[in-house]
């Protein structure tokens, strides 16, 4: 008498005999997040009030000396490369000595791990590098313009019209920086700089709304976010990220460490050369060309080609993917496929895992030890129990195949697994001959990649528009769909079904 076990669905599974195999009812965990997503609306940072308040209440500080590295080597407290940011491994000892502290600093190093300090009462351990410090480099009185509102003003103004705004012509203006030239008509802004661009702003954008009406949203949101358009602080991101690294008396530098560089030089010319117009309105505007350059920086590297989302989201691995080249499989019904004993081992590892843990009654990690060997080896037994789950599990096992690049929506196609091949070394894939013309393939070589979907959700979502049994008759007249190749038989078929129906 075999031993047998109900599962929670009702299905019995008889561990004596395999081919009785029904998959159990899996829980789905995400079957409670169903619901639509709230919707946020984004904000323009206030640099000033955010600067302001970081500083006054949290861990911020100012950057104001632009000597970023002093004679000695050391780094400025008050410099790009502040101690204040923490420390990085490229920080020779300091990187890792001062990863074990005491909250003010007093006690660094792993040797007084657990001692009390005895300035801040606090106990020495490790410390994490705290990546939301943030510097700010303060304009005072002066002010530039945020890049993310810069975007905004390029697009009502017009980028070449807004360059001739904030950039400075010091023929025509005196030492307080006013203009000794009347403007022309056409161009009553014309090298007014930045304080006077700042001054009037309320009347400049008035008059670009005006003279160009189709970019009015802009001037909408330009209005609705006015505070956010300037700023007297230039904020400077942790430097463990963009750390000075020296080696063999070389010094790699950060393009994002350069720009703040040169943010620093200006910074020093309007400091030292104070109420000179002459200085300050080309520094400022210099200053305001290196901001939008680092915070296109920033932006590309989220967005661009080679940023953070498209790494990680859009050009990844997939887990449990795979691609194999297609060869003929005449005997397959459209909707059918047979894949590679490899790829079936691998798509179902965790079902068989679960099965062996409980035939054989042994640990998952042995079961796994089983399967990790089984990929190497041909095992006849788990190919079996691979089969008996594509065979008997109640919706089928499913993939998504597809071709990229693509834009046609016949090459994307919902197949049923029909066999696993027995043969570990075939890692080809065998499809019906009618999906060819959809995938603009044929039997010479190309390759196509393919997803496991064992969720019947997801298999009822995308079976009535990626499965080939909907695509035999058009849904708009009745009659033979181009959307599949036929060959004699399915003609036939296809033929006496029409008449029969008459």
């Amino acid at each position: 008498m075999y031993l047998k076990e109900i599962m929670s669905n009702g299905d019995i599974i008889d561990l004596g005999d395999v081919k009785q195999f029904k998959l159990p009812k899996i829980k789905k965990y995400f079957e409670n997040y169903d619901k639509v997503i709230r919707k946020e609306r984004l904000i323009k940072a206030n640099l000033n009030k955010l600067a302001e308040t970081r500083i006054k209440y949290g861990k911020d500080f100012l950057i104001t000396n632009h000597i970023s590295v002093d004679k000695n080597g050391n780094k400025t407290d008050d410099g790009i490369f502040s101690a204040k940011f923490g420390f990085s491994q490229f920080d020779d000892q300091t990187g890792s000595r001062d990863s074990y502290r005491c909250h003010c600093g007093a006690l660094t190093g792993a040797i007084y791990l657990d001692e009390i300090c005895d300035e801040c009462k606090t106990k020495v351990a490790f410390m994490d590098a705290d990546l939301s410090i943030m510097g700010w480099v303060p304009l005072n009185k002066y002010v530039v313009i945020n890049p993310s509102m810069f975007i905004h003003l390029e697009i009502l103004i017009g980028k070449e019209e807004l360059h001739n705004i904030l950039h400075i012509n010091s023929s025509r203006m005196d030492v307080n920086g006013i203009l000794q030239k009347e403007q022309s008509a056409d161009k009553p802004f014309h090298n007014i700089g930045m304080m006077n661009f700042y001054k009037n702003i309320d009347s400049i954008l008035k008059y670009y709304a005006d003279k160009n009406s189709n970019h009015y949203d802009h001037y909408e949101l330009l209005s609705e976010c006015k505070d956010s358009i300037f700023t007297h602080y230039i904020p400077v991101y942790s430097a463990i990220i963009r750390p000075r690294i020296e080696a063999n008396e070389k010094i790699r530098s950060f393009q994002a460490n350069k720009i703040y560089d040169t943010i620093m030089n200006q910074y020093n010319l309007i400091n030292t050369e104070v109420g000179n117009m002459f200085t300050i309105l080309p520094a400022l505007y210099e200053i305001q060309i290196e901001f939008n350059e680092l915070y296109d920086i920033i932006i590309q590297s989220y967005a661009g080609k080679e940023g953070l989302f498209r790494a990680n989201f859009g050009g990844i691995r997939i887990d449990y993917g795979a691609r194999s080249v297609i060869v003929n499989g005449k005997y397959l019904k459209p909707d059918e496929v047979d894949i590679p004993y490899i790829s079936a081992i691998t798509f179902l590892e965790l079902e068989l895992i679960y099965l062996l843990k409980i035939l054989d009654n042994i640990t998952e990690n042995e079961a796994y030890t089983i399967i990790n060997q089984a990929l190497r080896t041909f095992n006849s037994r788990i190919y079996s129990l691979a089969q008996t789950i594509c065979d008997k599990s109640k919706n089928g096992i499913h993939i998504l195949l597809g071709r990229p690049p693509t834009l046609s929506d016949r090459s994307i196609r919902l197949l049923r697994i029909k066999n696993i091949k027995k043969d570990i070394n075939d890692l080809t894939i065998a499809i019906s001959p009618p999906l060819l013309d959809g995938m603009a393939g044929d039997f010479d070589g190309d390759s196509l990649y393919y997803l496991p979907i064992r969720d019947y959700r997801l298999v009822k979502t995308f079976e009535q528009t990626l499965s080939p049994r909907y695509n035999y008759i058009s849904r708009t007249d009745g009659k033979y769909s181009s959307r599949m190749t036929y060959i004699k038989d399915y003609i036939i078929v296809l033929s006496e079904l029409y008449e029969l129906s008459k």
